[in-house]
């Protein structure tokens, strides 16, 4: 989990915003992150808007980086920014990879 977190926070600390296509929204160019998560690192795309009207990213591996409330969709709001393999949801309101999971990759 400590690793975890570490990675999680280098997207803090490392984001720098590049142009982009999507209404507005920009790229997200991720650099920094541990050796475990190096495949994170990157420009990340906006795809879309997710339900919360935030938008959520994709890299050109297929990994990608949303917004989530309640990832695990236990009620608790855990707010998130999370990387993933798949696509969120762009209908549902929490829980948008549907795995009731806040893992990451």
């Amino acid at each position: 989990l400590g690793s975890v977190l570490r990675c999680f926070l280098a997207l803090c600390l490392c984001a720098n915003l590049a142009t982009a296509e999507l209404a507005g929204y920009k790229s997200i160019m991720v650099s920094g992150m541990c050796y475990q998560r190096n495949g994170l690192n990157g420009e990340f795309v906006p795809q879309g808007l997710t339900a919360s009207g935030r938008p959520w990213y994709k890299k050109a591996n297929g990994a990608t980086l949303y917004w989530d409330i309640d990832c695990e969709g236990s009620g608790y709001e855990w707010n998130n920014w999370l990387f993933d393999g798949q696509e969120p949801s762009v209908t549902a309101t929490s829980n948008l990879d549907g795995d009731t999971s806040c893992a990451m990759i």
